[in-house]
């Protein structure tokens, strides 16, 4: 797989699937799946809201030309989901990996404080399903010496809570993905940690924000899209960058007030 190309995606044969864990077809999710089949990429999404799936599908398929299907699982669930999507994919070629699956918290309490359900619903979907497909499809990019894994955990609008569950399972990811890339970016596998603050346009004002920092779903994955290949970690966005380091350093970005 080249490096030498703008996208690495462009290396890959156009019968390659590439798979998304989504919680919802919508925002960076449906605009990555689009922004990959403007590229050849055949789609596969991976969710549990079926009728979302069938339309995306079928819209993905209808204008950009390539093979999409879909699969209906709730990673909620747990373990017993898995059996069936590894029959599902028991004869694609998988070439890209993106996991945007991911539950928030309602509860903004130190993990004690949340009920024992839905902690096992943010592991499950925010931890579970990343090592678990990574797990079924990385014996097949090893094989074929290529590949891509994606994790995009969200940095939020603001910084994190680092007390919730969630931005800890996404410390996790985090860390998995760096322990993985380190495993077998020697058989010609890339692994990305994508992490992304506030993405919708119109929202920017809502959170205090200047427009360019909560870019249009498209906007930002035509940007994120082009790291893949180029940076293990990044927000996948220009202003994004400049917004986690300020953030980091503690400095606002938001609007002046009069």
């Amino acid at each position: 797989m080249s490096k030498t190309k703008n996208l690495i995606v462009l290396s890959l044969p156009f019968f390659i699937f590439c798979i998304f864990l989504l919680r919802a077809t919508n925002s960076i999710g449906k605009s990555c799946a689009e922004e990959l089949a403007k590229c050849g990429m055949n789609i596969l999404l991976i969710c549990s809201k079926r009728a979302q799936l069938h339309s995306v599908s079928e819209a993905l398929s209808g204008t950009y030309g390539v093979n999409t299907n879909f699969i209906d699982v709730d990673f909620s669930l747990g373990h017993e989901v898995y059996s069936f999507i590894r029959e599902m994919l028991r004869n694609l070629d998988v070439g890209i990996l993106v996991n945007k699956a991911g539950v928030f918290s309602d509860y903004s309490e130190r993990v004690v404080k949340v009920p024992k359900g839905k902690v096992w619903e943010i592991i499950h979907v925010n931890i579970a399903a990343a090592v678990m497909m990574a797990h079924m499809v990385v014996p097949g990019m090893v094989q074929k010496n290529q590949g891509a894994i994606v994790n995009v955990i969200s940095a939020s609008c603001g910084k994190r809570d680092s007390q919730t569950a969630a931005s800890k399972c996404q410390a996790y990811v985090e860390t998995f993905s760096r322990q993985l890339a380190s495993e077998v970016s020697s058989s010609g596998i890339f692994v990305q940690c994508l992490t992304p603050f506030c993405v919708g346009g119109r929202h920017a004002s809502s959170f205090g924000l200047l427009p360019m920092f909560a870019p249009f779903p498209e906007v930002y994955t035509r940007h994120a899209v082009r790291t893949l290949g180029f940076s293990t970690r990044t927000t996948g966005y220009w202003a994004h960058s400049l917004q986690n380091y300020y953030a980091t350093k503690g400095k606002p970005l938001s609007p002046p007030s009069h």
